[in-house]
């Protein structure tokens, strides 16, 4: 109605992921290689065009990471960091991290924040991760031996869902909540 889409969440998932950046998106895709039912729930809507101008720079181990998840294509730009000069103002002396020195490819590399979030959100989609777009999460309560997570859906609602609690560090047998955010 009125040119809105219909958002489903599920009645059920073990981990629940507050915020589709990159953080949420390799922890949510790590879930799910684990066997985990995974919802993220991120507040920018599906189709939404990210204009964050923010640089990050990677180490070699982070983009690592990613690109085990399929967030890190051959396609996304990149600048590779082969050399890190480290040395203190008004001081003498300095040190010199070298890729070749520590057998590395690259030391990191910078990407831009849009670009890795584009790769992010095309990796959920494509792993069929659960998302909720244009969804905020508005509140969160627990008790003993479950939580339950409010969620506003585009502005139109508000919808309560009930997560289970299970052990950290252990095996788990009841559903776990992972509440983060990476904005």
């Amino acid at each position: 109605e009125g040119g809105r889409s219909l958002i489903m969440l599920p009645a059920h998932a073990d981990v629940v992921i507050v915020g589709g950046g990159p953080v949420g998106a390799l922890i949510a895709l790590s879930a799910r290689s684990a066997g985990r039912s995974v919802l993220v729930v991120e507040a920018r809507p599906r189709e939404a065009d990210v204009h964050d101008p923010r640089v990050l720079a990677l180490s070699h181990a982070s983009r690592e990471l990613l690109a085990a998840q399929g967030m890190w294509p051959d396609s996304l730009p990149a600048t590779p960091i082969d050399t890190v000069h480290v040395s203190q103002q008004a001081t003498f002396g300095r040190t010199v991290l070298n890729r070749c020195d520590l057998g590395l490819p690259h030391m990191g590399c910078t990407v831009a924040y849009a670009d890795l979030y584009a790769s992010a959100r095309a990796a959920l989609l494509a792993a069929g991760v659960n998302v909720a777009f244009g969804a905020r999460a508005v509140s969160l309560r627990t008790t003993r031996c479950y939580a339950t997570l409010g969620v506003s859906l585009a502005g139109i609602g508000y919808i309560a869902l009930p997560i289970g609690i299970g052990e950290v560090g252990g095996a788990v047998s009841r559903p776990v909540c992972c509440v983060v955010g990476d904005d």
